[in-house]
């Protein structure tokens, strides 16, 4: 049973159960031609379809949980077979969190601290930072100034190609925004390959606020005194172009860096 087909299937019946649950505590009448259905049908119904829900809910969970803790079970194994910080990051990030930032800058103060197998953590390669020119090949529903775009759509991007094409090992983003309703932003980042007709579907990372509230604009503890926020994206890849969807609501998006990080020689 697949995840999506799983979801469906408890949400429909749950909004059953709900619907025999709102008619008891109403004590709404229901008639199907000449036939009253007794209240009994609704109490019948509401044990069936909530064990249901129940049921699917629990499987959908059982099955997250093996799939987590598979992956987990190897990125435990990575660890101690030395594999770096960052490309465990670049492996494992769904299991991880949402945001690449996290782990980067909380693993080594776990190694810092010397807690279990963190302890051993690897130290990444150096890499050094390659400043990109921030005059956009490309934009869509923005106007651009002085390293800002200001967004007049939902689908507003701005695409930055590369001198040439080359392998790197991250891709880091800094900026600073500001919604016309005050909300935080959904920032996303795309990248592809010269011989890439489109952006890969698979080739995406954003930033949104979540988990803890004091971190929503910065992203991470350590950096809530920065003047800017600042995304990192983990890659062993080779890229020609960054796409950069700044938010989907009206509002002021200004890059304060864009830098490759690739291998230092």
């Amino acid at each position: 049973m697949s995840n999506s087909y799983a979801a469906v299937t408890v949400l429909i019946f749950a909004i059953v159960a709900i619907m025999h649950l709102v008619r008891i505590i109403r004590g709404w009448s229901v008639t199907i031609g000449p036939r009253n259905i007794p209240m009994s049908v609704s109490w019948a119904g509401l044990v069936v379809a909530a064990l249901l829900a129940l049921w699917g809910n629990t499987r959908f969970g059982l099955e997250y949980a093996r799939d987590l803790r598979s992956h987990l079970a190897g990125f435990e194994a990575d660890l101690r077979a030395g594999v770096a910080r960052r490309e465990l990051v670049r492996r494992y990030d769904p299991y991880l969190h949402p945001h690449q930032d996290v782990p980067l800058e909380y693993l080594p103060m776990l190694r810092q601290a010397g807690i279990g197998i963190y302890g051993g953590l690897r130290e990444d390669p150096p890499v050094r930072e390659v400043p990109l020119d921030l005059t956009p090949s490309k934009l869509a529903h923005v106007t651009w100034h002085d390293s800002t775009a200001t967004v007049a759509g939902a689908d507003a991007h701005l695409d930055f190609t590369l001198p040439a094409e080359r392998a790197v090992a991250g891709i880091r983003l800094e900026y600073q925004y500001q919604a016309a309703d005050g909300s935080l932003p959904l920032i996303g980042l795309r990248w592809k390959r010269a011989a890439d007709a489109n952006y890969p579907a698979d080739n995406y990372k954003k930033y949104s606020p979540t988990g803890d509230r004091a971190n929503w604009e910065r992203g991470t503890w350590t950096r809530l005194g920065d003047s800017a926020t600042t995304m990192t994206v983990a890659l062993a890849d080779t890229i020609a172009q960054i796409r950069i969807l700044p938010n989907y609501v009206p509002g002021s998006f200004r890059i304060t860096r864009l830098v490759l990080l690739v291998r230092a020689e």
